[in-house]
């Protein structure tokens, strides 16, 4: 994790282009401009945040890898609901366990 993505789920309503900007002039990013109503985050404020963001920061990564899986389980949804129309027991079980396997593979 990284100057911009502590800033930017610290900051979600904040334009990194705008509000916050990073530069970095070789020797590593830092805050060039600090743009908003809150007080500039000092370098212990910003080792406190990596520490407090890190879960949500995992979060969307694992949500990111994940995606591929999450779109399976959506049509599954799609088809199980089809299936329970067309009163397709066997079909919506079949279905069922596509889905387990599925779930059984996020991380």
């Amino acid at each position: 994790m990284n100057l911009v993505d502590i800033l930017r789920i610290k900051f979600p309503n904040a334009s990194l282009i705008w509000d916050i900007i990073i530069q970095d002039d070789g020797k590593g990013p830092y805050i060039k401009a600090w743009n908003i109503d809150a007080p500039k985050p000092t370098q212990e404020d910003l080792e406190a945040w990596a520490i407090e963001v890190q879960p949500l920061y995992v979060a969307e990564q694992n949500k990111l890898a994940n995606a591929p899986i999450y779109e399976q389980l959506a049509e599954i949804d799609l088809k199980s609901i089809r299936a329970l129309r067309a009163d397709d027991k066997e079909r919506l079980a079949s279905l069922e366990a596509e889905a387990a396997i599925l779930r059984g593979k996020l991380l």
